[in-house]
């Protein structure tokens, strides 16, 4: 199973988790946004996951791109995603009907839901 390890990243400081084997996380928070952080991120990364895990992360303004080189220079898989301003914000207002998506889609017209009730 290959591990991944997912960021929470903001201007001067982070939080790491990951998925183990037996259903629980294992996390670390407030690691510091700097060279000392970055060093106890690869310490926990030597003991939490393999070689070559995938680090995820959410592309913060400019606030992931040193940690993102840093886990690619330690040969970890680095995926940086885009957030949408203010998405979490709207799906959180929104109220969810019985039998529908966050979309307001019945839950056998979401397109993943769809291919898996087929």
């Amino acid at each position: 199973m290959t591990i991944v390890v997912g960021i929470d990243i903001a201007k001067r400081q982070f939080d790491i988790a990951t998925l183990q084997a037996n259903g629980k996380y294992r996390t670390k928070g407030n690691l510091s946004n700097d060279a000392a952080g970055f060093q106890t991120f690869g310490q926990w990364l030597e003991k939490y996951a393999e070689p070559g895990a995938w680090i995820v992360m959410e592309a913060t303004n400019v606030y992931h791109e040193a940690l993102a080189g840093y886990a690619h220079a330690a040969r970890s898989r680095v995926s940086r995603q885009r957030g949408q301003p203010g998405a979490y914000r709207q799906l959180r207002a929104k109220p969810v009907a019985a039998g529908e998506d966050r979309q307001g889609r019945r839950q056998a017209d979401s397109p993943v839901r769809s291919a898996a009730c087929r």
